[in-house]
């Protein structure tokens, strides 16, 4: 008796078939996906359902060519919300300088009580200190949407430098420090702001990420021009600074 050895045909015949029957399987399951997304994309509304319906439209298509849910990880869920938001992913990374005419000493005083950044700051509309002793930071988003974190001191050094993070599960992970540099003699202190915001990644996260994508490093510039306007000044024009934020959330892009 003889037994019959798979030829070459014989095993592409099964690998076309397995082939077929995975493709199958990812069709039903992009379907599946597509469906309930466009489900909690229309019970959400707002920002996030409409991203999440846009998602739900992409998981359709893949379903109808074929493709599935394969390739839908980590980097294409980057390059949709890369597309859908514009702005890239990964950390974003601010930086900026000014000379302010005052001592070190009067400008870290200023800058270490967290509650008074909102004075200068147009992103922030408030800080308050938590009955552990960290700092929980309010912001608003251009689409009116508001957020929070805590964040946690990390190092402080009086009169040089003050550098901050945000605690674990913060709806904007955060990373800041300022230095204060005394400079040539009679030209004051050179005022060094580095920030890093690390942005989410997920079409759940929009309210985040508009907030994130209205930050440039101009935006840092204006705050650090408020701060130097107050040291020098005295004046503080914190109504000006968040109606100018308000009117910008509203204005047609």
């Amino acid at each position: 008796m003889s037994s019959r050895r798979p030829d070459d045909s014989d095993t592409h015949e099964m690998a076309y078939l397995d082939s077929d029957r995975e493709r199958e399987r990812q069709r039903s399951l992009a379907l599946m996906a597509s469906v309930g997304t466009l489900m909690v994309a229309l019970r959400r509304g707002g920002f996030s359902g409409a991203l999440l319906g846009a998602f739900s439209g992409l998981l359709a298509y893949r379903a109808s060519t074929g493709r599935g849910l394969k390739g839908t990880g980590t980097d294409l869920a980057r390059r949709v919300e890369r597309t859908l938001t514009g702005h890239r992913a990964g950390p974003l990374e601010l930086s900026a300088s000014v000379m302010v005419r005052a001592e070190p000493d009067k400008l870290y005083a200023f800058w270490r009580d967290f509650s008074r950044l909102p004075e200068i700051m147009q992103s922030i509309t408030a800080v308050e200190t938590t009955a552990d002793g960290h700092t929980r930071w309010h912001a608003i988003t251009p689409t009116g949407q508001t957020l929070q974190w805590d964040t946690e001191i990390i190092e402080d050094v009086p009169d040089q430098r003050i550098a901050w993070q945000s605690l674990e599960g913060a709806d904007v992970p955060q990373r800041g420090e300022i230095r204060f540099v005394p400079g040539p003699p009679e030209r004051g202190t050179r005022v060094e702001l580095d920030l890093r915001y690390t942005l989410p990644h997920g079409l759940l996260s929009a309210a985040p990420l508009s907030f994130v994508n209205a930050l440039s490093r101009e935006t840092v510039r204006e705050d650090l021009r408020r701060f130097k306007q107050a040291m020098e000044t005295g004046e503080v024009p914190t109504a000006a600074v968040h109606a100018e934020h308000h009117d910008a959330s509203e204005r047609p892009s």
